[in-house]
């Protein structure tokens, strides 16, 4: 109780210390959502003067992990992996598996990108056909294009290739714009394209290949004024669609200058020899030099491969892709090494690629090396399997041509029940005849008090500093919350780095609020006009990367990024405080939408506001 004494028309503040201690068990946390209600009461002379009740609710920011795992088993074998699950009590999870008899299960995903980026140049509608055509008709859609039947669409392709088709024989990307110059990268492509057409008797029109041929051949002997970067990534391509008729000196001269060449430009030089019908005399030492490079600029995350290679803008010219690289090295690996034990691990790398970082050029490889791969590796698209925790079985069944795959799960009830607390074997079984490919995914809460920082490919870090100060009108530097004291009213600046080392799509970004204080929305009338545009958005990445849709909640400042450049990113949001006192200001955390197991997140703190 407080005693306050006012006159006549006086105004007096009165501050009361209400506190909701944070237990040492999560236990005795109130459950999320819950409601605290409460009263304050103005009485004298012994009776109520005024009152006002209030009520809040209770928000526990929940955090959660991920832990992915991927494979292939052969026929008559087991896979041997290890799992612990989680507490059940403290961090209920759930299991999903995706299991396939056949990798070319995959090219069922194979369109996603032409429907959702219709954009009908000439490249994308070779990449579309070239992939209608390793596919089999059960996996393939109704519609290309939303409006293109398969017979339709091959018309579309090859019916137009003359309105595509320079006078020099070479092809450019648009046939709308005649003025554009011949795109040899391109014509090189379309001409490969043409190549796997004409091997299935498709009716490919012969004096358009003719002169794209003599075009291309021309090429080889005088590049002409270009990037060499972009003549080094020509080369090699039409070193491989002449693999059987060689331009004479070409290999010699790709051989001689390997080292300017890019990884895909050096998978192409390997393929010219290995899918060759007159196999040539390329080097062994040669060879492996070119294959060690690659696995040397490999890493491998969860799920598949990534590239670490530098390479200049114009390859872009060239429809350059990791994507596209890694699918042209498991096709050499496929005839080099088939039985190295990296032809599975490329094989499910291409299988689980993320189609949203993908493109139409990488989508049209990929499929090529997942039909190359089951032609000359694949015998059956049958088998039963069993996956085993521990000695408990989890799934069982069998997939078959007609249906090549099934989706496992396991909720946070059913997965208790298997719970020891230590690691436990993890093994997945092919009975045969065929191959059994695996993706599995652990998604587990963590504990919500005082959690620990975290990156797992994302790296995230977050910064206060007072508006002015930011805005060059003090001296006081950024400062981790918790560091030092807010005051009330006063307007700070949260600045949010993200660090990515890869590209990541649909990138989510949550930051929540301490209890006290608020987010500033500059687009209100009620803010002043001096705050306008202060909160935003800054990258390092490229032009195209897809602007953040930034959300100003109650309890957080979002994020929602279709697409993510590997890089350094900043968020910055205004928030103010609104009470004295202190409250947990929770971790901001981050993931990848599709790919959870990537993930990261600050370190949590009490922030003190006087």
């Amino acid at each position: 109780k407080q005693k306050v004494s006012l006159d006549p028309g006086q105004t007096k503040e009165v501050t009361s210390t209400c506190s909701l201690p944070i237990p040492e068990d999560k236990k005795n946390l109130p459950a999320s959502g819950s409601i605290l209600k409460g009263t304050f009461k103005a009485s004298g002379s012994g009776q109520t003067l005024d009152a006002m009740e209030f009520q809040f609710p209770v928000r526990i920011e929940t955090y959660r992990e991920a832990f992915a795992t991927t494979g292939m088993v052969a026929k008559d074998a087991t896979a041997e992996e290890f799992l612990s699950i989680p507490d059940p009590e403290e961090n209920p999870a759930e299991l999903h598996a995706q299991l396939s008899s056949t990798a070319l299960q995959a090219l069922e995903g194979s369109f996603q990108y032409f429907e959702a980026y219709p954009y009908m140049c000439l490249e994308q509608r070779s990449s579309a056909y070239l992939i209608s055509l390793v596919t089999p008709e059960k996996f393939l859609p109704s519609k290309f294009f939303h409006e293109y039947s398969a017979k339709e669409l091959e018309s579309v392709v090859l019916d137009s290739l003359t309105e595509f088709q320079n006078p020099d024989g070479g092809f450019r990307l648009w046939k709308e714009y005649a003025q554009l110059r011949t795109s040899p990268y391109l014509t090189a492509y379309v001409y490969l394209v043409m190549q796997e057409a004409k091997k299935r008797n498709r009716p490919v029109p012969s004096a358009v290949m003719a002169r794209a041929e003599k075009y291309l051949r021309g090429y080889a002997k005088s590049p002409g004024k270009d990037f060499k970067s972009y003549i080094y990534e020509t080369l090699p391509l039409i070193l491989y669609v002449f693999r059987d008729n060689q331009v004479e000196g070409l290999q010699d001269y790709l051989v001689e200058h390997r080292k300017e060449l890019s990884l895909r430009g050096k998978a192409y030089l390997l393929l010219a020899t290995l899918e060759s019908r007159s196999p040539n005399s390329l080097n062994r030492d040669v060879a492996k030099e070119l294959l060690q490079d690659f696995t040397n600029q490999v890493r491998w995350n969860a799920r598949r491969a990534e590239i670490q290679e530098p390479i200049s803008y114009s390859y872009s010219r060239a429809f350059y892709s990791d994507e596209g690289t890694i699918a042209l090295w498991l096709r050499v690996l496929t005839a080099y090494q088939p039985d190295s034990p990296l032809v599975p691990r490329f094989l499910q790398s291409v299988i689980v690629r993320n189609p949203h970082h993908s493109s139409s050029h990488a989508e049209a490889l990929m499929a090529l090396a997942i039909r190359n791969y089951h032609d000359k590796i694949e015998k059956s698209s049958e088998t039963a399997y069993e996956i085993k925790l521990g000695d408990k079985t989890l799934f069982q069944g069998k997939l078959n041509e007609d249906k090549s795959e099934k989706v496992e799960h396991l909720n946070a009830a059913e997965l208790k029940k298997y719970f020891t607390g230590a690691m436990q074997k993890f093994d997945f079984q092919s009975k045969g005849p065929g191959q059994l490919y695996y993706t599995t995914r652990i998604d587990y809460a963590i504990p919500p008090l005082r959690t620990e920082p975290a990156d797992e490919g994302i790296e995230i870090r977050r910064s206060i500093q007072p508006l002015d100060e930011a805005m060059g009108r003090g001296t006081t530097k950024p400062f981790l919350a918790g560091e030092h004291s807010l005051q009330r009213g006063k307007i700070y600046l949260v600045r949010i780095t993200v660090t990515s080392t890869r590209p990541l799509s649909h990138f989510i970004l949550r930051d929540p609020l301490p209890s006290h204080s608020e987010i500033v929305n500059t687009s209100f009338s009620t803010e002043s006009s001096m705050l306008t545009n202060v909160d935003s958005y800054s990258s390092n990445g490229y032009w195209w990367a897809s602007p953040p849709i930034s959300t100003n909640r109650d309890d957080a400042y979002e994020v929602v990024q279709t697409y993510l450049p590997a890089g350094a990113h900043q968020y910055v949001y205004l928030m103010r405080p609104l009470f004295r006192g202190q409250a947990r200001f929770p971790a901001a955390s981050a993931y990848s939408m599709y790919e959870p197991e990537i993930f990261g997140r600050t370190e949590d703190a009490i922030q003190e506001v006087e």
